[in-house]
Formats: structure tokens, sequence, C-alpha cells
């Protein structure tokens, strides 16, 4: 008899566990090669808090002040064309820090994708502050009420970014697992204190749209996301298994999706 998912899911679990824990060995052995400031004791709690002090600083800086001045007018001329609402709530939310345990979950899972390389470069500079190279230490999220309130939001961000100079990169993302979201991502200058010292950095920043509906389910099946980040997850493991939670979860995320979607066109059929 063929065995079930969960029968090859149990007899990979060991195996899976014990190549986690090498793979994550020989990962945080290579990053401390290349930046041996991170093996330094207190390293991670400082960049905790240099992750919250620089929400702070994102919050205030002269982009995200211009995006709130603005943002008014954003919504006023979405409401002309579409006649529905741009965003959730008219207050344009603050920057959170990343927390350290996900910033270290997401440096080794992001070296398993890349196919773990024997070169960590991609995760921190040789030289000068030890600042992790991802892209969300600091990150927002934007809720829209409709689904061409994302691209529209998104536009409005990369036309902003172009007039006052700042680099970004915008990338649309839907993923199997169901996440659909804008991602803007956008550079700013801040200050890395460790040690005593002061250095000026730049760090890339992100900015997560998408719709209300989506950020409900992305909310609340986070935390099946974060178990299976860090473990071995393949789509044939769950997709033909309605009892495993991210087959639910993950197929919700589709099923919401088309429902922006349809949500669009009964706002556009009402208006004709």
């Amino acid at each position: 008899m063929a065995s079930t998912v969960q029968d090859r899911a149990a007899s990979r679990s060991e195996p899976d566990k014990a190549a986690g824990a090498s793979d994550e060995k020989c990962f945080w052995t290579a990053g401390e090669k290349l930046q041996p400031n991170i093996s330094i004791a207190g390293y991670w709690d400082t960049l905790q808090k240099n992750c919250d002090q620089w929400s702070i600083d994102v919050t205030v800086a002269p982009f995200w002040q211009s995006v709130k001045d603005r943002q008014p007018a954003w919504s006023n001329e979405f409401h002309r064309n579409t006649s529905g609402a741009l965003l959730s709530s008219s207050v344009i939310p603050s920057f959170q820090g990343k927390k350290v345990k996900r910033t270290k979950e997401k440096l080794l899972h992001d070296w398993i994708s890349a196919g773990k390389p024997a070169d960590v470069s991609k995760f921190w500079l040789p030289t000068g502050a030890p600042v992790p190279l991802l892209n969300d230490l600091v990150r927002t999220r934007i809720e829209c009420q409709f689904l061409d309130g994302v691209e529209f939001f998104g536009n409005c961000l990369e036309h902003l970014a172009a007039e006052l100079g700042i680099k970004c990169t915008r990338e649309r993302q839907g993923r199997i697992a169901g996440y659909f979201a804008q991602h803007f991502c956008f550079s700013e200058k801040v200050i890395f204190r460790f040690g005593g010292s002061e250095d000026l950095v730049a760090i890339t920043c992100e900015v997560q749209i998408a719709t209300t509906l989506a950020t409900r389910v992305w909310e609340e099946s986070h935390r099946i996301y974060e178990t299976w980040r860090v473990q071995s997850d393949r789509p044939e493991d769950w997709q033909w298994n309605p009892t495993d939670p991210r087959f639910t979860s993950r197929q919700l995320g589709h099923m919401v999706h088309l429902a922006d979607g349809l949500l669009v066109q009964l706002r556009n059929a009402v208006q004709k």
C-alpha cells in the first residue's frame, strides 16, 4: 500500500532535524568567520535596540513624512477614479523593527534557499558595521480596501521616491503558499551604534502593501508560516492533504485573492 503524506513526512522528520542543525551550525560558523563582530556577547541585543531606534528614525524621515502629507491627495484621486476608498485607515502606520529571532531565521532561510553557498557575503559585509543585509530590518504594512488600490498605492510610492531621489525597488509577490502583496523597498541612512562606536549605514526598509482581506488571512496563518519557514516545506506535502493546516491557510489565501478581484469587478459594475 502506498504510504500517506503523513507517513512520508514523519519518516523525514528526524533526518530533516539533523540536517537542519548541521546547516545552521555551518551557516553561523561561516558568518562569524566573515564578520567576527556577530559573535561578540551582546551583539544581537544591540542589533535589536538599533532596529527599534531605526524604526522611529525612518518613520519621521523626510520620505515617510512626505507619504503622510500626500496620502489625502492620493486617496482623493483614487476615489475620483473608482468611487472606492484607497486605504482601510487614513492613518499611515509607523515602521516596526524586526525582532532578533525572526532576523536569525530569515538569514538562515535565505542562505538555504540560495543553495547554502560557502560565501556568505550576501548576508554580511566583511568590513564595516556588522549589519545583516536584509531588506526588512524595519518594515510596515499598508492595507488597501481594494485590490487595484494596492497597485495604485505602489505607483504613488514609486513616483514619490523618484521625485525625492530615493533609491527603491518594487516586487509584486504571488506565492504558491497563498501570499499576495506588493513589497516596496527603499534605502535610508541611519546610525548603527555598537561597542561605543557610531557608524553611518544604509539600510533597506520594506513597505508591504496588501488588501485588508489578504492581511487578515496572513495574520491568522502567520504562526503556521513561521513554523514551516525553518523546516522542510514541500508543496506536495500539503497540497493533497486537506487535514494539514497549511492546506487550509494557503488555499484560503488564493481564494481571498480571487475574492478581492471579484470585489473590484462588483464595485466597477455598480458604477455603470
